[in-house]
């Protein structure tokens, strides 16, 4: 301790031959008293080598040594050197507290200091603090005709603070009228209350000539009794009903569909499929129904029925779906919608582009095409672009583009972005979703959440399967089922499965089930092979679980993970978690992981059959097995490498664990570096030299547990989870 070795540290000559120049470096506050076998000069140069060396540089402190610790809450992340040991009376080095996305902002750091970026001067005492960051809304601040605003017109708003003051400013014989919230001053700072349920304003203006009395639009001049053109035919009204509950307005024909508009409270029902006519590019068949002012709050039934061919072109309006904008007593059910085409800018679902009922039993086909019209948020999902209430039994076959996007993105098989029923935790019942998601911006700043389900949220799943492929170009963070969930919060999954291909040109945090965010997972499986080619900086990709504290239970991993051709600084990478992110305590039982690890490239490698990096993860690996390979390929070119048969470093307690020595001959130890004891660690484990081993490792694996759960099929198998509560895992 005090040190560093400047050099090879660990080199293989032949003999006679010279080894490389190594030099012992002091940290600040420790001087170098010599090496362990008597040479008291730093630097050395052993030649002629003969013999093995094994030598260690000594140090001795002479100042007090500080430690300084600097984290990050959800939604931050640290730039500059997050562990310091600085010696008395020294200054430490800069850190800036930043956010992962717009959607989050700095507030302060635990100790009461303001400023994002800190340089802690003349330390005299050990720091540990916390940058602390809020979820953000996007208040937006529009103008109507005859005026403008003045000031941030988007603006990030933390929970529990104010945005900065904006004002609406009237042409030339004009005048400002009222806001669309019924605010009538010009001049406006607002708060993010967790009651707010409107984030954009219009400021709407008259003319100077007219007076308080008179409505909000001025009375429509004479017009000649018939008019230049001839205005269209109005729809028919219904096939029959009322719009009650009990006697709903029945839907027969397109014209009947488009009037629903003119009834945001009533009942429908389809009667029959409806097939909408073909339209050419840029062109649409029917405009989204309803607005973020004018939400559907009736319920619209499908009876099982379909509309075909829905084409939606829509760069008007923030949302684009079949309804706009769906309100909190609005439900939209067992619809289907077929060979849907359907672009728009910032809100897009095929359903819905904003939700903030119910919709249920929905299925959608087709594609859906994101158009980089504005640089505001972009919200994707096949079938509601964002939730903020309930779905379940939802499924697509959908094609997703998104290129070019300028500010957050979210993007999800089924729902893009998802905020939990009344703004807490939700949870999405028996969805399934197929097809491609092919995402790419040309921002490096900008991470999308990209899910096979669901792009971000705080949710539970159950039941829940994806054979979605995604492909996307830049880092972001991606799961198989979610980005990543809110406010760093836990999702959990139960009876859960990814089929789906993740492949990546960039880095970042991308998992099987979850790309980032704290889990529950049980009873739930990865299949899909993940792929990571051309990347830089960093990466966290775990079987299961990109990045982020969990739990898992009776659950496995048997995609394989490839990270080739890349120039990353630091990969962590894990069966099940490629860092368990500091999220707190957690454990793995009854679990298993047979998928493959190949990493190609230069930097330094956390590598482990589970778990990557275990930071925060002390708890118990207990009754499970991995039996997969872990490979670096042209290891003399690495920087440097963790690697252990279950965990590469972290805090951990093994339990009647197995793990397989690896073709490759990097695997020594079940845990690569054990924080726990200070040392690399096979404690409460088993190692295997081959497969055949596990063949019948069953009844070893239910050892202890009062119930088996684990079942070796035939001779040539390896031991698998039996049936659970009834259903399969």
């Amino acid at each position: 301790a005090g040190g560093t070795i400047r050099g090879e540290k660990e080199q293989y000559i032949k003999k006679g031959e010279n080894a490389t120049t190594v030099t012992a470096v002091p940290n600040d506050g420790f001087e170098f008293i010599g090496w362990s076998d008597g040479i008291t000069e730093a630097e050395r140069h052993d030649v002629n080598v003969t013999d093995n060396i094994i030598v260690t540089a000594n140090f001795k402190q002479v100042d007090e040594i500080y430690k300084l610790n600097y984290e990050a809450s959800y939604g931050g992340k640290i730039e500059g050197e997050e562990y310091q040991e600085v010696a008395e009376g020294r200054n430490a080095s800069t850190v800036k507290a930043v956010s992962i996305a717009d959607s989050y902002v700095f507030v302060k750091w635990s100790d009461g200091v303001t400023t994002a970026e800190r340089t802690d001067l003349n330390v005299t005492e050990n720091i540990n603090v916390t940058a602390e960051f809020s979820w953000a809304l996007p208040f937006t601040y529009v103008a109507s005709e005859h005026g403008r605003i003045e000031g941030e017109t988007t603006q990030y708003i933390a929970m529990g603070t104010y945005g900065t003051t904006v004002t609406a400013i009237p042409d030339e014989g004009y005048r400002f009228y009222r806001w669309s919230d019924d605010l009538t001053t010009a001049t406006r700072r607002d708060e993010h209350t967790e009651h707010i349920n409107k984030w954009k304003f219009t400021a709407y203006f008259l003319p100077d000539d007219t007076t308080p009395s008179v409505p909000d639009t001025p009375e429509t001049p004479d017009t000649p009794d018939v008019p230049d053109t001839p205005s269209l035919p109005l729809p028919e009204n219904f096939e029959s009903g009322d719009g009650t509950q009990n006697n709903p307005y029945m839907i027969s024909n397109v014209n009947q569909l488009v009037n629903v508009e003119n009834y945001p409270n009533a009942h429908f029902k389809l009667q029959n499929d409806i097939v909408l006519n073909n339209v050419n590019s840029g062109k649409y068949n029917i405009k989204p129904m309803f607005s973020d002012d004018n939400m559907f709050n009736g319920v619209f039934d499908g009876n099982g029925h379909k509309i075909s061919n829905l084409t939606i072109y829509n760069t008007s309006t923030f949302y684009a779906g079949l309804f706009a904008c769906i309100g909190e007593s609005g439900c939209v059910k067992n619809l289907i919608l077929e060979n849907v085409d359907l672009k728009g800018t910032n809100y897009i679902g095929a359903v819905a582009g904003y939700s903030l009922g119910v919709i249920v039993n929905c299925s959608v086909s087709g594609k859906i095409t994101y158009l980089p019209v504005n640089d505001l948020i972009t919200v994707v999902g096949g079938v509601a672009g964002r939730i903020d209430g309930q779905f379940d039994d939802c499924n697509s076959n959908i094609e997703i583009s998104v290129f070019d996007y300028k500010k957050n993105c979210y993007v999800g098989g089924i729902v893009g972005y998802a905020d939990g029923v009344d703004g807490g935790r939700g949870r999405a019942n028996n969805c399934f979703s197929e097809g491609t998601i092919l995402i790419e911006s040309n921002n490096a700043n900008i991470r999308p959440y990209v899910g096979g389900i669901m792009g971000y949220g705080l949710y539970g799943f159950k039941n829940c399967h994806n054979s979605i492929n995604i492909k996307c170009k830049g880092n972001a963070y991606i799961g198989g089922i979610t980005g990543g969930s809110l406010g760093g919060y836990s999702n959990s999954f139960n009876q859960c499965c990814n089929l789906g291909e993740i492949e990546v040109e960039g880095g970042e945090y991308i998992g099987g089930i979850q790309g980032s965010g704290g889990s529950f997972i049980s009873d739930s499986y990865n299949i899909g092979n993940i792929i990571i080619k051309n990347g830089t900086g960093f990466i966290s990709i775990g079987g299961l679980v990109g990045y982020g504290g969990l739990s898992i239970e009776n659950s496995y991993n048997v995609g394989n993970i490839e990270i080739k051709n890349n120039e990353f600084d630091t990969v962590y990478v894990g069966g099940f978690t490629g860092d368990s992110g500091g999220f707190g305590n957690g454990h793995i039982l009854n679990s298993y992981n047979t998928g493959d690890i190949t990493v190609t490239g230069t930097g330094s490698f956390y590598i482990g059959g589970f778990v990557g990096r275990g930071s925060g993860f002390d708890e118990t690996i207990k009754n499970s097995y991995c039996a997969g390979n872990i490979e670096i390929v042209n290891i003399e070119n690495v920087k440097s490498y963790f690697v252990g048969g279950i965990v590469a470093c972290g805090k951990i307690k093994l339990s009647n664990c197995h793990w397989l020595v690896d073709n490759y001959n990097i695997v020594v130890y079940a845990v690569g570096d054990n924080s726990s004891i200070g040392i690399p660690s096979s404690i409460g484990s088993t190692k295997h030299t081959k497969i055949s081993d596990f063949y019948t490792l069953a009844d070893a694996l239910n050892t202890g547990l009062e119930t088996p759960v684990w079942e070796n099929v035939n001779a040539n198998s390896l031991p698998t989870l039996k049936k659970g509560n009834g259903e399969e895992i």
